[in-house]
């Protein structure tokens, strides 16, 4: 769907989304939020710039520099929702609901969130990564093994964070 979405943008749009996957990965929260606000602003009926601007409160939240947890998840909401609201289908807004629940200790309807994007997108690796790293923070520790397992066998160059959460799973 990604791919589609894609098709018959401007070069300047898909150079802004592969930027911003580039900064996601790397966890440049400054070029995350600076690269999906020009994503809004080059293409507001697109989800990838909401998902970045939630993505980028989110881990303002995690590495505690979020100067208010509650604004920040509430923001992360506003985003998740527009995002969804564009395309109900879009994975990466399940993600964003799944950490405003993992962020306030609701792992069960996290998961859930994370299992129907898996259900969706059976074929994306970050999905079954994301379901795995959930499923190991909940302690399901052997769903979080098939889960992470899944994700490198789908990803030909899995970004290391793969294989550091398969082994904290393996660690216990």
């Amino acid at each position: 769907d990604t791919v589609r979405r894609y098709l018959g943008k401007d070069t300047e749009y898909y150079e802004t989304v592969l930027t911003m996957v580039k900064y996601l990965r790397e966890e440049n929260l400054e070029m995350i939020k600076r690269m999906a606000d020009k994503l809004v602003e080059i293409a507001p009926d697109e989800p990838e710039g909401y998902f970045g601007l939630g993505y980028y409160h989110v881990q303002k939240v995690l590495f505690g520099r979020s100067d208010s947890t509650e604004e920040s998840l509430s923001l992360v909401e506003e985003y998740a929702y527009k995002a969804s609201q564009i395309d109900i289908n879009y994975g990466n807004s399940l993600l964003l609901f799944a950490y405003i629940d993992l962020l306030n200790n609701r792992y069960d309807s996290a998961i859930t969130h994370l299992r129907k994007w898996v259900d969706t997108e059976p074929n994306n690796s970050i999905a079954h990564y994301y379901l795995g790293y959930f499923l190991h923070l909940s302690g399901e520790y052997e769903g979080a093994i098939q889960h992470l397992l899944r994700a490198i066998r789908l990803d030909p160059y899995p970004p290391a964070d793969y294989y550091v959460y398969l082994g904290a799973v393996y660690s216990g």
